[in-house]
């Protein structure tokens, strides 16, 4: 009797040996971590066409169905003079584990009518997680593109 007990917790105990090895594959969805956005050109010029890209320090993992949103907020100059506030939206959707865990990036073209020295950008990046228990994540990162 003494023998089949020891027999069975040398069982359980290499196969919970086994099960902790396997490291990576059981480990938590995660978001990536941003870096830096950057512009091309990095300076404007009314009408030009600029691409955004956030850049990731770290990629996300166990990540499937994407949605970025990206807001572009300034002032523009009306036919009658005056200057009012906007924000454009657009969103993209992808699935960053199968087919795009790249850097987020986004054209943009400057209104011929932007009366901003300033656009303020805006990335919400939101990630559904099949690995572990989140299975809603999120990133965000903003930044500023400077219009001549």
């Amino acid at each position: 009797m003494n023998r089949n007990l020891l027999t069975n917790v040398l069982l359980i105990a290499c196969s919970i040996i086994a099960l902790m090895s396997c490291g990576d594959d059981y480990t938590d969805s995660y978001a990536p971590v941003y870096g830096k956005m950057v512009f091309a050109p990095t300076r404007a010029i009314l009408g030009d066409s600029v691409t955004v890209t956030v850049e990731q320090a770290q990629k996300g993992h166990g990540l499937e169905k994407t949605t970025y949103t990206w807001s572009f907020k300034y002032g523009y100059e009306t036919e009658d003079g005056a200057v009012r506030d906007t924000t454009e939206v657009f969103t993209q959707h992808t699935n960053y584990d199968g087919t795009y865990d790249g850097d987020p990036t986004i054209r943009f073209l400057v209104p011929a009518n932007c009366a901003s020295r300033n656009i303020s950008v805006s990335l919400y990046a939101t990630f559904s997680g099949y690995i572990g228990n989140a299975l809603f994540l999120q990133a965000n990162k903003s930044g500023t593109l400077v219009v001549q």
